[in-house]
């Protein structure tokens, strides 16, 4: 699995989503998806992504940390129109694990897809 380049997603019609009111949901493997949307957040990209302080991450169990990550995206596309790009470009799910697969997974359950290895659409 390898990094998506914020200039490959800039590519992508970022503003046109931004006019539209639309708001990008950013997923992937700690620190990469952070990364990402610290660059995108400097370009005035309208953005949203899960993150809780080290310590308190730490403190919980995968079960209670994969419940607040699953409340956070269920509200997001609940809420308000998103678009979903993933920090790692990934060809296939069964290249990825962990918090990210649930993620992807939980997002799958709901009808969607990966498209273009980086962007999650339904």
């Amino acid at each position: 699995m390898k990094k998506v380049d914020p200039i490959q997603i800039s590519n992508l019609p970022l503003k046109e989503w931004a006019k539209s009111k639309s708001r990008l949901l950013v997923l992937g493997k700690y620190p990469d998806y952070i990364k990402l949307a610290k660059s995108l957040e400097e370009k005035e990209i309208s953005l949203d992504y899960f993150y809780l302080p080290s310590r308190e991450w730490d403190s919980l169990s995968r079960n209670d940390r994969w419940k607040r990550n699953k409340d956070f995206i269920s509200e997001k596309i609940r809420n308000s129109k998103c678009v979903i790009i993933i920090s790692n470009y990934i060809s296939s799910l069964d290249e990825v694990d962990g918090q990210l697969r649930d993620e992807l997974d939980y997002l799958v359950e709901l009808g969607y897809h990966i498209e273009d290895g980086f962007k999650v659409v339904k």
